[in-house]
């Protein structure tokens, strides 16, 4: 008698067991998912930033035609020009200064920018 009430128990103890590692193993799918999503967007936002590079180039190459069309202006002309901020051309123009395709000069309290 109490042989049987050891072994059932134990099988109790082993069908717990096997609950349990169900569990375990919808568990470790679950973060399987959760991981394969997490690079999903890892992926998504990478992608994004690439998108984000083309506006910038044009632009820079907005920028290029004015100059070339003008001659020299300012960052206030540009700005105007192009429908940016001050400051946001400014980054651009230094970008631009910076890769050697824009040289600027300082008259009269005022920075004109043209191209090389």
């Amino acid at each position: 008698m109490i042989l049987k009430r050891n072994k059932r128990v134990e099988d109790l103890y082993y069908v717990q067991i096997f609950r349990i590692q169900e569990e375990i193993q919808s568990l470790n799918k679950r973060m399987k998912e959760i991981q394969d999503l997490l690079q999903e967007i890892k992926r998504s936002l990478r992608e994004k930033k690439r998108e984000i590079v083309p506006v910038k180039l044009k632009k820079k190459e907005a920028i290029k035609l004015l100059l070339q069309k003008h001659g020299k202006l300012t960052s206030s002309m540009l700005s105007q020009l192009i429908g940016l901020s001050r400051t946001r051309c400014n980054e651009y123009l230094k970008e631009l200064e910076e890769e050697g395709i824009v040289t600027s000069e300082i008259r009269d309290r005022k920075k004109y920018y043209m191209l090389k």
